[in-house]
C-alpha cells in the first residue's frame, strides 16, 4: 500500500470528520468517515489507522485556532488602536475590555472561542 494514497484518504476522513463536527449535526465516527474515505473494512478496524486520523484531526484543529486566536488578536489591536486615538483627542472611547467583549462576540469567533483576555496594562 502507497503511503501517500493513505495520507491522501486520512485527508479525506479528517474533512469528513470537520463537516460532521457544526452544531445540530450528530459527530460522525472515526471509522465511518474512513470508510466513506475509502478505506478498506480491515483498515477501519485498525486502531493504529484510526488513530492516525484522530492525530491528523486534532491538529488540523489546533492549526485552526491558531489561526483564529491570530486572526482576533490582530483585529482587537485594531480596534483598541482607534479606540486610543479617540481617548487622545477626549472623545468618548470604549475600555480595552469591551474592545475585546465586542470581538469574542463576534459570530465568527463565538463557536470557536479564540480566548482573547485583557492584560491588566491595556486598562
Amino acid at each position: 500500500m502507497c503511503s501517500k494514497n493513505v495520507d491522501k484518504r486520512v485527508e479525506t476522513a479528517v474533512g469528513l470528520l470537520k463537516i460532521t463536527d457544526g452544531e445540530g449535526c450528530p459527530e460522525m465516527s472515526v471509522p465511518q468517515a474512513m470508510r466513506l474515505a475509502g478505506f478498506d473494512e480491515k483498515e477501519c478496524k485498525n486502531r493504529t489507522i484510526q488513530m492516525r486520523v484522530r492525530r491528523a484531526k486534532i491538529a488540523k484543529n489546533k492549526l485552526l485556532m491558531t489561526k483564529l486566536h491570530d486572526s482576533a488578536v490582530k483585529e482587537a489591536t485594531i480596534a483598541w488602536k482607534a479606540e486610543l486615538e479617540k481617548k487622545t483627542r477626549g472623545e468618548l472611547h470604549v475600555t480595552a475590555r469591551k474592545v475585546v467583549s465586542i470581538i469574542n462576540n463576534k459570530i465568527e469567533y463565538k463557536n470557536n472561542k479564540p480566548a482573547l483576555r485583557v492584560r491588566t496594562s491595556w486598562c
